[in-house]
């Protein structure tokens, strides 16, 4: 939330300063990035679901686009091609399973990532019509994809949300 300029009023100053001094510090270091986030889902499923209901299951209340269905909404260059890549609760996911007669399946297009709280519609923002993740968490979701593409674009994500952060810091200087 810190890196995409919303604002962060759960965090005190000091907290927001050292969050920035530690995200500035450590920006050539993809994996610790993967480190630091790798807790922020619960579980994850795959899903085949049809290319058409994509756009509709994105839409859907609760559940927040990231990786490659949030990429082109944060800059990057990178096509969904009738993929799909979001955050929902497990009651959510449960629910979409029967609306979109969701098939289990290891090659499946739709990757469905479990949380627990609110945490990803609190820190969502809207763009293109649907609710995305952050830029840091979008870029460490294409960073965790296993083609190369996505995880290139996934790094230059990453890079330019950090390069944000240390214009922002500059400016304050």
């Amino acid at each position: 939330a810190l890196l995409d300029g919303q604002h962060t009023e759960w965090l005190a100053s000091s907290e927001r300063s050292r969050l920035r001094s530690r995200l500035l510090r450590h920006s050539d270091e993809v994996a610790t990035f993967r480190r630091w986030l790798s807790a922020r889902q619960s579980g994850t499923a795959r899903f085949r679901i049809a290319a058409s209901d994509i756009a509709a299951l994105l839409a859907e209340k609760g559940v927040v686009a990231s990786g490659v269905s949030a990429a082109h909404a944060h800059g990057a260059r990178l096509s969904a091609a009738g993929e799909a890549d979001a955050y929902v609760t497990a009651a959510l996911a449960k629910k979409l399973k029967k609306e979109y007669f969701l098939v289990a399946s290891e090659r499946g297009n739709l990757l469905l990532r479990s949380v627990d709280g609110a945490w990803h519609t609190d820190t969502a923002v809207q763009r293109e019509g649907m609710l995305v993740t952050t830029r840091l968490m979008t870029a460490v979701d294409l960073l965790d994809a296993t083609d190369v593409r996505s995880a290139t674009a996934g790094r230059e994500l990453l890079r330019d949300a950090l390069g944000s952060l240390a214009v922002t810091t500059a400016r304050r200087s």
